[in-house]
């Protein structure tokens, strides 16, 4: 698993092998992933490992994606048109969320070269200024073509406590972010 970077397996479908292989490596059962009845995604976790990951359906992204008035990078159109392959029960991975508290049991890279060693000067002079910053939850926020990345650094830490990556969704996009 170490090989792959998770930001590639963002909206990936539950049935991908580089999903199953994270699934498997985090010992979630990937049987359980399911939808509760009017809801449109769903979390599970290794919470001993700090990872928590979100799927959606293949409705919330065709609705928050395919909009005339969105333009989207060549990069997450591919991804689209892939998943409008799909079959409309597919659930797809839009959300992944690490804690450094476990950090030795983190068995892939992380997206951007990023290191829970990192101090919020690194992180800043990787990216440049956050587009969102929330010091109250010590919180930047940057867009990138494909996604949304959030460090935090709770606590006034010298190094990043947690990160999230996401897909980016419509509210994004219509922004230009």
């Amino acid at each position: 698993m170490k090989t792959e970077n998770i930001l590639n397996l963002l909206l990936r479908p539950l049935s991908d092998e580089g999903i199953t292989d994270l699934l498997t490596y985090l010992h979630i059962n990937k049987s359980k992933i399911k939808l509760k009845e009017y809801r449109s995604s769903t979390l599970v976790d290794n919470e001993k490992m700090g990872v928590i990951l979100k799927f959606t359906s293949f409705f919330e992204i065709m609705d928050g994606l395919v909009k005339p008035d969105i333009t989207i990078s060549p990069e997450l159109s591919e991804k689209i048109k892939n998943i409008s392959a799909l079959p409309e029960s597919t659930l797809f991975l839009i959300t992944i969320n690490i804690t450094n508290e476990n950090i030795d049991n983190l068995g892939f890279s992380l997206p951007h070269n990023l290191d829970f060693n990192m101090t919020k000067t690194d992180v800043i002079n990787m990216f440049g200024v956050p587009v969102k910053e929330n010091p109250k939850i010590g919180s930047m926020r940057w867009y990138f073509d494909t996604h949304r990345l959030v460090v935090r650094f709770e606590d006034n830490s010298l190094t990043i406590t947690s990160l999230e990556v996401s897909m980016l969704n419509n509210a994004h996009l219509r922004l230009g972010l």
